[in-house]
């Protein structure tokens, strides 16, 4: 996949398993939901290891400790959006 950005818009409430597993150009990911939105840990798998996650301002340790997003916690950040 050639998709290089993607924003999650605050009302989506879950991501589908593997939804964006394999989008080796991914470099930047924008979670407008300040809940995270249910997933798993697939949702992301085989992405670029510089890849970022932006999360709203407040919401970077419930995303890194929901289930499903703690295993990408280390490219999580929060970002004024």
């Amino acid at each position: 996949s050639f998709l290089t950005d993607i924003t999650i818009p605050k009302s989506v409430t879950a991501i589908g398993q593997s939804a964006f597993q394999g989008c080796q150009c991914l470099a930047k990911v924008y979670c407008k939901p300040t809940n995270p939105p249910i997933a798993d840990e697939s949702i992301f798998i085989h992405i670029p290891c510089d890849t970022q996650i932006y999360v709203p301002m407040g919401s970077g340790a419930t995303y890194k400790s929901a289930a499903g997003w703690e295993y990408y916690a280390p490219i999580i950040e929060e970002k004024a959006m």
